[in-house]
């Protein structure tokens, strides 16, 4: 968040007050910075060879086996070839060995004490703190992805451009990126959310109930769905896999049987990832139980159906007694002959 200065003869690997620090070479990191800005060979060239000098001496008074830490910090209009070159030669300094960042962290500490440097701005502290918690939530809802470093490497990226410092001297800007980051945050842990439903009417004993779960990340997910009555007239399946594609919405059922015949009663409904985290918003949904009405309306078809069935054999008899009546009127009708002249 700042510079500091620290007094004693050390490394890369140093201790402050049971502290561990990184310290990196100012000299040389400076001479790198100004090769990968530089536009032209022959400056570059010189950034190079400085860096390459300040490395060829021994670092702050410390022996040079010593680990000797040197960056090259972010700024605009640097050229990826420019960068490319100041990153080699960082990893080929004059009389220097690359270390990768577990050797470098496993090195032997050496006691400093911090003499100086830039008051911690409080404004940024907060930022820090806000920004960690902001990477917390993301790390933990990317569970729900097969690979969480599909959300959490890009978060971590951005996360460490806000730290520069190069925003210490904008600071309307900083703010401005800070709530962008945040509202940013705040859509990927949406992105996943059951659809909340309109109240249900259980007309039923028994039967299914259908929720409906949207993705709006790129990558499918995979979740499960707890479902928690809070009264005992609803006995429901507690858990449900749920899977859904990228940029889609999928259904699922919830079986769901009625203790009682009629009553009002609510239903608690959950998303959680693999490793159980919570996902989005608890959902509660309330649910009118009419189960009666279930043997009403069996009563009621059976009615119908046998009211049909008695017309229907009424009609029938009367077709026959028609059909007999005109048999007989036909028959008892007397035949005539027809007589020539």
């Amino acid at each position: 968040m700042g510079t500091s200065v620290f007094s004693g003869a050390f490394g890369a690997r140093a201790d402050a007050a049971g502290a561990g620090i990184l310290a990196y070479d100012d000299g040389a990191s400076r001479a790198l910075r100004t090769a990968s800005l530089a536009s032209d060979p022959v400056h570059q060239g010189a950034g190079l060879a400085a860096a390459s000098a300040y490395a060829s001496v021994a670092t702050r008074g410390a022996a040079s086996s010593a680990p000797l830490l040197v960056v090259v910090d972010r700024a605009t209009g640097r050229s990826a070839t420019g960068l490319r070159a100041a990153i080699a030669a960082a990893s080929s300094l004059a009389g220097r060995t690359a270390w990768d960042l577990d050797a470098l962290l496993a090195a032997s500490a050496t006691a400093v004490s911090v003499t100086g440097g830039d008051a911690a701005d409080p404004t940024r502290v907060d930022a820090l703190h806000d920004l960690l918690d902001q990477e917390n939530r993301v790390a933990a809802f990317a569970t729900v992805l097969a690979d969480p470093t599909l959300l959490t490497a890009p978060d971590r990226a951005e996360l460490l451009q806000l730290l520069g410092n190069v925003w210490r001297a904008a600071p309307d800007q900083f703010a401005s990126a800070l709530s962008d980051h945040r509202d940013a945050t705040s859509t990927t842990l949406g992105s996943v959310a059951i659809v909340p439903p309109s109240d249900i009417t259980l007309l039923a004993s028994s039967a299914p109930l259908t929720f409906s779960v949207r993705n709006d990340l790129p990558w499918p997910v995979t979740l499960t769905l707890t479902a928690a009555p809070n009264d005992p007239r609803l006995i429901v399946q507690k858990t449900a896999d749920v899977s859904v594609g990228a940029a889609q919405s999928t259904r699922v059922q919830v079986p769901v049987q009625a203790r009682v015949g009629s009553g009002e009663s609510t239903l608690d409904l959950q998303l959680r990832s693999s490793a159980g985290v919570e996902i989005g918003a608890r959902v509660r949904v309330a649910v009118s139980v009419r189960a009666e009405w279930e043997s009403v309306g069996i009563t009621v078809m059976s009615v119908l159906i046998g009211a049909m069935l008695v017309l229907g054999v009424v009609r029938t008899v009367r077709k026959m007694r028609r059909r007999r009546t005109a048999t007989a009127a036909a028959a008892q009708t007397p035949r005539t002959e027809d007589v020539d002249g």
